[in-house]
């Protein structure tokens, strides 16, 4: 995976614990757009449930 400093677009997609790549076999994403997933998955989170003791 490449991080590079490409402007935030507020689009990314997941698809569980897989990387997602290109025909090519490549996969970027922006400094950006990692900080706008991982506070999306802060609070509230959208794809893991906390889970109870």
């Amino acid at each position: 995976m490449v991080l590079d400093q490409t402007p935030r677009t507020d689009t990314y997609h997941v698809d569980g614990d897989r990387l997602l790549t290109k025909e090519d076999g490549t996969s970027h994403l922006s400094y950006a757009n990692l900080a706008v997933a991982l506070i999306d998955e802060v609070e509230p989170p959208k794809r893991h449930k906390p889970t109870s003791p």
